[in-house]
C-alpha cells in the first residue's frame, strides 16, 4: 500500500521507548528513547548497524519483551493481532507441514474443521499442495521460509513482524520470494515491520526506512518511500534512496 493511502492515524506508537538489560550490576542499554509511528497498511523497514537494536524492537512490539522506559500505544488502546515470523524458519522439525502451519490455531482452539480449511488454503496460496505431510528437514530453505510464511499468515493476523526473514536464502530465492510477500501484502492490505540488513531490499520494499544509531539505538533518520510499485532497481530514483540511508548508516 502506497504511503498516501494510509491511515493517517497510526496504528502503532514507539514513545521514547529504551530497553536494557543487565550486566552483573551493569545496565547496557540496547535503545534509548526510540520514537516511530507505523500506519495501518505500511510496509515498514528498520535498518541499522549490527548490535543496534533492530531485534529488540520487534521482541518488544510482539510483547516478547518489555520496554525499560517510555511506552508502546496501540490504536485504540488494543493490541493488533500480531505475527512474528522469524529469520531462521522456526519450524517444528516433528511436525509436518501441516502441523507446522495448524499449530497456532491449535492453540487458539479453532474447531479442527476449520483449521483443515484454513491450512489447506494457505498450503495452496504458498505452492507447496504436494508437501503437507513433509517434514521440514525434507523441504528446501525456499520452501521453509514459504511454511514459515503461511503458518503466519493463517491466524488472520493484522500485523507481521519479519526478522531479516530472507537473509539466510540464496539471492534468487530470496529475490521471489520478496516478490511473493509483496503480492500477499498488497492482496490482504496487512502491515508489515521488517528488519532488515540490505538496503536495496528495504528501498524494494519499505514504504518508509527507519534508520537506527549504532547501540543503544535511536532513530537517526526516516526516510520516506514514494517509489512506485512494483520498484525498478536500476532507476535513478532507487539508486537516490540507496545513497541516502547508506549515507546515513556510514556516522
Amino acid at each position: 500500500m502506497a504511503t498516501d493511502e494510509m491511515s493517517s492515524k497510526p496504528l502503532i506508537k514507539f514513545e521514547n521507548v529504551g530497553k536494557w538489560f543487565a550486566d552483573g550490576e551493569r545496565r547496557s542499554w540496547a535503545l534509548k528513547d526510540v520514537d516511530f509511528e507505523v500506519f495501518p497498511g505500511e510496509f515498514f523497514i528498520l535498518v541499522g548497524p549490527s548490535g543496534s537494536g533492530k531485534s529488540t524492537i520487534l521482541r518488544i512490539l510482539s510483547g516478547l519483551d518489555a520496554p525499560s522506559s517510555g511506552r508502546v500505544v496501540f490504536a485504540g488502546g488494543r493490541k493488533p493481532k500480531i505475527a512474528f515470523f522469524f529469520q531462521n524458519f522456526a519450524l517444528f522439525p516433528w511436525l509436518t507441514v501441516f502441523e507446522n502451519i495448524e499449530f497456532g490455531l491449535k492453540m487458539e482452539g479453532i474447531p479442527a474443521e476449520e483449521r483443515r480449511r484454513r491450512v489447506a488454503a494457505q498450503i495452496e496460496m504458498i505452492g507447496l499442495n504436494k508437501f503437507g505431510n513433509y517434514y521440514p528437514r525434507e523441504l528446501s530453505g525456499g520452501m521453509k521460509q514459504r511454511v514459515g510464511i503461511a503458518r503466519a499468515l493463517v491466524v488472520n493476523p493484522q500485523v507481521i513482524l519479519m526478522d531479516e526473514p530472507f537473509s539466510e536464502l540464496d539471492s534468487f530465492t530470496a529475490k521471489n520470494l520478496r516478490k511473493e510477500l509483496l503480492e500477499i501484502w498488497q492482496k490482504r492490505g496487512l502491515t508489515v515491520v521488517m528488519v532488515s540488513h540490505l538496503i536495496e531490499e528495504a528501498v524494494e520494499l519499505g514504504d518508509r526506512i527507519v534508520v537506527l544509531s549504532p547501540g543503544p539505538a535511536a532513530v537517526e533518520k526516516i526516510i520516506q518511500n514514494g517509489l512506485p510499485r512494483p520498484r525498478d532497481r536500476r532507476a535513478p530514483a532507487f539508486f537516490k534512496i540507496e545513497d541516502e540511508t547508506e549515507t546515513i548508516l556510514k556516522f
